[in-house]
């Protein structure tokens, strides 16, 4: 029990650690005058944080669904929200290069929803 409690801790401590440079960035930093790095910082905190924050919403959802946990419930929905994060953040930067599509953006949910199909059925063998 005390190692799902170190790994709750854990993801809690770096989640909102993530959430304070990336609102740090956010109201310090002009987004019409900055560098590429500044731009990659806040997009990974934004990743890192919202990765975090979704792995605790699943992780919520899961335990009031089934009234039992595992020890794969933590890795499960870490996976699954680094799968959904992965997808919104991709589909947000390239929205904000400006090379954002129709075609282009049900290409890219349709390749995460088979690398999470491939996953599961690697998992299963």
């Amino acid at each position: 029990m005390t190692d799902i409690r170190k790994s709750l801790f854990t993801l809690f401590s770096g989640t909102l650690l993530t959430f304070g440079v990336w609102l740090a960035i956010l109201m310090t930093v002009d987004q019409n005058d900055t560098d590429p790095l500044t731009i990659l910082a806040f997009f990974s905190s934004l990743f890192l944080w919202l990765t975090g924050l979704f792995t605790f919403i699943l992780l919520y959802i899961r335990s009031h669904v089934s009234k039992l946990t595992n020890q794969n419930t933590i890795p499960n929905s870490l996976l699954h929200s680094f799968l959904i994060i992965a997808c919104i953040l991709l589909l947000s930067i390239l929205q904000t290069l400006r090379v954002l599509g129709w075609l282009e953006g049900v290409i890219l949910i349709i390749l995460f929803v088979l690398f999470e199909l491939y996953i599961k059925a690697k998992s299963t063998v």
